[in-house]
């Protein structure tokens, strides 16, 4: 990095987000409003994986006939 040393770094401590990371927010809870829609059981809890649904699954109670 001998042509960088001509560049003066500064280190800053702040609170703030990356540019991308405020849209990665939002990613759980429209995964989990999209699983409620198509199953329809409501996830609540993290990791949304395939045990977990399937778990949420059993606790529903079975439908008798058409909606």
């Amino acid at each position: 990095m001998a042509e960088a040393d001509g560049v003066a770094r500064i280190r800053v401590r702040s609170d703030a987000y990356g540019i991308g990371e405020p849209s990665i927010m939002a990613t759980a809870p429209a995964v989990a409003n999209a699983t409620y829609n198509a199953i329809g059981v409501r996830m609540r809890a993290l990791p949304m994986n395939p045990a977990a649904i399937l778990a949420a699954l059993g606790r529903v109670p079975q439908r008798s006939g058409p909606p």
